[in-house]
């Protein structure tokens, strides 16, 4: 049986790969009624009354006695003579050319018609045959049966009965039902007799050369036919006949028969003629039971054999263990060189009756009698247990689990050092860096070490390309022919990579990806694993629209638990099932050395998962609570390594920022025993030794997760050494790597500021520096803000060193106010002065910042400056500016009004001319000639003005002109903002 589901398996293969035409004989369609060659023959011999076997027969002259009655020997017992009717090949065609010249071409063509002109049904295994829609159909019968199947698919092929025909409808299509000997319709070219077949390549020389063609380029599957078919041996020398003159290698060919009679030397005979007997006597009761039809018993092994071509989730065995076993046996061997497998190659091959989901490395099972099987698989201490075992760790299968509906889950780990044996993917993972490069030299993968240099050095100096080259041209120089599993594994895994690393060098050379796909097209029919690459070749929509789907079921499950109850499922939702797809993804790209690493493919795939880790952040702890049925509790999950690459390599960071504010992200967790700040050192160190500043996205990621999670004091001092190393000058790396890691430093130190650790002092005095001065970001100022308690007389110094170096009004104006809290720490009187004297170069918001923090006071000269700034602003009638640089400076005045910063209403009466263009100050200046319907509550000014006792009681005084039921209504049902909300239900509702 073991051979004829090797068969099966390579036959549906060749199919997948558009390989396989089916040659169709009488054999087929004797399931609907109509007559085999043999009887057709008969029937002819009969009506001529044809008896030469008869007359030579030498029992024809025997008799024998029973009782007193004398007969012939070859009627013994009245039965038939079993060498009647047993014509040689050349009787087959003799005998209907005897019919013609006897009696005539009219009688010849309707005895033909007779026989098969009537109503034919087709039959199951017709119908089997369209449904495997294999690239060519070809026949030697003239019935209809297989143009009259009821399938969508039989419109894909195009009836070829004629020379002309293939001249006229061949262009229509690609698929032909070629009907070789003729068709009933057209009874003239029904090739039957010796004259037909003798002048065959004369009449029907297109179609023979067409023919032939096929016979050599594609695989035959042959059915219908027995062994001693005479037209099955016509054809068969065809194919000799051709592929002996061309001396070309020719493709496996099938014939599937019923019975083999001498088994051995039959195999050998047709082996030699290229044809390899399928023996449809060993298909099992089992897999006929599997596949039940309405057939005669010689018809129900073939069409058994064609469904199980047809639907590769067919069992062979009733013992479910050993169809898995066997299943997985078949398979694993195809998969040996992949470093990775795909959870969806690997279930593919499983057929899990009811499915399996891989979560968080559990293979959760759904139907019990799969769980059994394969626990009891792989708990045998053999050698086929342990080669299924490690397959599943290639997947990333740490322990299969299966919960019974009414009894307790029960599960089975698979216990392995595999995973820790690929140190330079944990090294990669932990941004050591390092030691990858020590260990590079010793590494005998040149893929994996191809792999390396691309994650560390990308393109520099051209490495990966070189090392790519030199496998190109050692495979270059095999002979396809010969080539091995593993030979084709590198040639797919080259042929991505030669692709990626010239798109990333924008090199001109690039191997075009329909090579690639065709290639691996080729090969997918001896692994499945190689369909998965396509993966990432192509679009990968499937994938990311499921991904997607996931998305919002999880977000529903997380975001609307006051407005629902959820049923089961996960303290963390949907989160796993998104892992799973994503992590299959990302491990597989990683551990089979595919240079993915830069490109937005893998961004892609990331993104619902980063999404749906951060939303189970989402503030509410708990889902709908009710009291009958108890409440689903939810949490936060917590991050483990793998998420954090994710993260920092394939996330944007004004994604990120955009994601932790869509879903009120304010801190983030991390697994337990996860040492993130041994990660952070080992990443700065890379960064500093090998990236340089071309990666702030990275920096800026690291830095905003940090700036998320707690940790301890001793922690956050290594955290702040690590960014120490990674931004000091030297030699080699001036201050454009501290520049760069503004943000990332400002991010951390406002979330985790020690003034205890003196390392502060330090890294205030790398910021101190005219570089970064100009065009100074606000994270730069922000920084020099927080540690400028930090400042000894020596950072003083330098700060007054560089303000005395000058060389602008600007800068004597600038510098001082980024500097201004550690100037003033040391001589307030004299910077105060010096603000104050340079106040004009000043911008606004500098201006304001100083009055805020009360550094200087204000009076005549701010006032001026302020009254100065307004006139200076040049607006073009009738043109709008945004923002408007007028609008918002009153407004800013106001606001220090408010805030008693400018407490006399006098000292702002340069604004009385601005009255009519700005409504606060409208307010502000004519309370009693003000339009209190102009009063907006949306609008925070308003509520500012409302929550300030000064003011509240003569706005409120007016309530009814500004304050509506329609503005109680829009805030009830959660329309207005956080402040709005607060002013409206503290003061404005009755």
């Amino acid at each position: 049986m073991d051979k004829i589901i090797e068969q099966i398996e390579k036959i549906r293969e060749i199919n997948k790969q558009h390989k396989l035409v089916i040659f169709v004989g009488a054999g087929v369609s004797r399931n609907s009624g109509v007559c085999s060659w043999w009887d057709l023959v008969k029937d002819i011999a009969i009506k001529i009354d044809y008896n030469d076997i008869c007359e030579k027969c030498e029992l024809k002259y025997l008799t024998y006695t029973e009782g007193d009655v004398e007969s012939v020997s070859c009627k013994f017992n009245n039965r038939p003579c079993q060498y009647e009717f047993n014509y040689s090949n050349e009787e087959f065609l003799k005998i209907p050319q005897y019919f013609y010249e006897e009696k005539g071409e009219k009688e010849y063509l309707e005895f033909l018609n007779s026989v098969f002109g009537k109503h034919y049904d087709t039959n199951a295994i017709d119908e089997l045959i369209v449904a495997l829609e294999p690239e060519h159909i070809i026949t030697t019968n003239y019935d209809h049966l297989i143009e009259d199947v009821k399938n969508p698919s039989i419109s894909n092929y195009t009836v070829i009965k004629s020379n002309n025909d293939l001249l006229e409808k061949g262009r229509h299509g690609r698929k032909y039902i070629i009907k070789m000997h003729g068709d009933i319709d057209d009874l003239d070219n029904i090739v039957l007799k010796e004259d037909d077949y003798l002048t065959y390549s004369l009449n029907h020389e297109l179609l023979e050369i067409y023919i032939k063609s096929i016979l050599i380029d594609k695989t035959i599957l042959f059915v219908g036919y027995s062994l001693g078919d005479n037209n099955l041996k016509l054809i068969m020398s065809y194919i000799n006949y051709f592929a002996n003159t061309l001396k070309i290698e020719r493709p496996p060919h099938y014939l599937a028969v019923n019975k083999i009679d001498h088994e051995v030397r039959e195999t050998q005979y047709w082996l030699n003629k290229g044809v390899e007997l399928v023996d449809l006597s060993k298909v099992s009761d089992f897999m006929k039971e599997k596949t039940r039809c309405d057939l005669k018993p010689a018809g129900k092994p073939l069409y058994s054999f064609l469904s199980y071509i047809k639907n590769d989730r067919l069992p062979y065995y009733k013992d479910g263990i050993m169809e898995l076993k066997r299943s997985l046996l078949n398979s694993i061997n195809s998969l040996e060189p992949f470093k990775r497998i795909s959870c969806s190659t690997l279930l593919s091959i499983c057929s899990f009756s009811r499915g399996a989901e891989l979560q968080n490395g559990v293979l959760n099972i759904l139907d019990s009698s799969d769980y059994d099987n394969l626990r009891s698989i792989l708990i045998q201490n053999d050698g086929d247990s342990s080669i299924i075992k490690e397959c599943f760790l290639k997947t990333g299968v740490k322990s299969i689990y299966h919960k019974p509906k009414l009894a307790e889950a029960v599960s089975y780990d698979l216990i392995t050092d595999v995973e820790a044996e690929d140190e330079l993917f944990n090294l990669s993972i932990n941004w050591d860096y390092s030691k990858i490069v020590e260990q590079l030299s010793t590494i005998d993968n040149i893929f994996e070490k191809a792999y390396y240099y691309s994650l560390i050095y990308r393109t520099k100096d051209n490495i990966c390309l070189d090392i790519l080259s030199k496998i190109e041209s050692d495979i270059n120089q095999k002979d396809f022919k010969y080539l091995t599993l593993n030979d084709k594994y590198q040639i797919a895994i080259l042929k991505f990579n030669l692709i990626a690393i010239r798109l990333l060098c924008f090199n001109s050379q690039r191997d075009p990806l329909d090579n690639l796909n065709k290639f691996i097209d080729s090969t997918s029919t001896e692994s499945k694993a190689f369909e998965y690459i396509k993966k990432y070749i192509n679009d990968n929509g499937k994938d990311i629209n499921e991904l997607n789907k996931l998305l919002l079921k999880h977000e529903e499950y997380y975001m609307r638990k006051s407005t629902m109850t959820k049923y089961g499922g996960t303290i963390y939702g949907d989160l796993f099932k998104l892992q799973a797809i994503v992590y299959d993804y990302y491990f597989f790209y990683k551990k089979n050395y595919l240079m993915l690493d830069w490109f937005n493919n893998v961004s892609k795939m990331c993104e619902p998962y980063i999404k749906a880790i951060l939303c189970t952040y989402y503030p509410d702890e708990y889902q709908f609570s009710n009291p009958a049925l108890g409440r689903t509790h939810v949490k936060p999950y917590p991050l483990n390594i793998t998420d954090i690459n994710l993260i920092i390599r394939h996330v944007k960071y004004k994604d990120f920022i955009s994601w932790i504010s869509y879903y009120k992200v304010f801190s983030l967790s991390l697994i337990d025993g996860l040492d993130i700040t041994e990660i952070f050192e080992n990443f700065c160190i890379s960064i500093r030794s090998y990236w340089l500043t071309e990666y702030a996205e990275h920096i800026n990621l690291f830095g905003k997760l940090l700036s998320m999670i707690e940790f301890s004091k001793d922690e956050r001092h290594k955290i702040l050494l690590a960014f120490l190393k990674l931004v000091t000058p030297d030699d080699n790396i001036g201050i454009v790597m501290l520049r760069t890691c503004l943000k990332a430093l400002w991010l951390f130190v406002d979330k985790h500021y020690d003034a205890d650790d003196s390392y502060y002092a330090q890294l205030l005095e790398l910021l101190i520096d005219e570089d970064l001065l100009t065009d100074s970001p606000n994270d730069y100022i922000n920084l020099i803000n927080m540690l400028s308690p930090q400042a000894d007389k020596k950072i003083y110094d330098k700060c007054c060193s560089i303000i005395d170096h000058c060389n602008s009004e600007r800068k004597k104006a600038y510098y001082p106010y980024v500097f201004r809290d550690i100037l003033l720490k040391h001589e307030p009187t004299k910077w105060r002065n010096w603000i104050i004297d340079n106040l004009e170069h000043n911008w606004t918001e500098e201006v304001f910042d100083y009055l805020e923090k009360k550094i200087i006071p204000y009076d005549e000269v701010v006032s001026k400056y302020f009254e100065e700034k307004l006139k200076n602003i040049k607006e073009a009638p009738g043109v709008k500016t945004i923002p408007d640089i007028k609008s918002e400076l009153i407004n800013s005045i106001v606001i220090l009004h408010i805030l008693g910063i400018i407490p006399d209403l006098d000292d702002m009466s340069y604004l009385n001319q601005y009255c009519k263009e700005n409504s606060y100050l409208d307010f502000l200046l004519n309370p009693e000639s003000f339009d209190y319907s102009k009063i907006n509550t949306a609008d925070y000014m308003w509520c500012n003005f409302i929550a300030n006792d000064k003011f509240r009681e003569r706005i409120l005084e007016h309530k009814s002109e500004f304050w509506s039921k329609e503005d109680e209504k829009r805030i009830e049902l959660g329309f207005g903002g956080s402040f709005e909300n607060q002013i409206a239900y503290k003061y404005l509702f009755d």
